[in-house]
């Protein structure tokens, strides 16, 4: 996935008083409300984190087979599911 890279922070901005979301110098997005730029900051993070879950899951679903594990398989689906939304797919 090809998103800009780096460390997402949020940081108010001193003349409006807003927020802005910023990876080092490059802005991401401004104008935003803290609770949503805190949100979007944290999206590469989320990213990430569920890509490898669903690595996780993947193998246990292999390993066991989706029914043994049918919980695991729907969240493996919901896991794919908002990796592909946020890839564009």
């Amino acid at each position: 996935m090809n998103y800009t890279k780096g460390e997402w922070e949020v940081k108010r901005l001193p003349i409006t008083g807003g927020v802005a979301i910023y990876a080092g110098n490059d802005l991401i997005a401004g104008g935003l409300e803290e609770a949503n730029a805190q949100l979007i900051a944290s999206a590469p993070d989320l990213y990430e984190a569920l890509r490898k879950c669903a690595e996780a899951i993947n193998m246990l679903l292999i390993k066991y087979g989706n029914g043994v594990l049918s919980e695991e398989s729907t969240v493996y689906k919901k896991a794919k599911k908002a990796l592909a939304k946020a890839e564009g797919k």
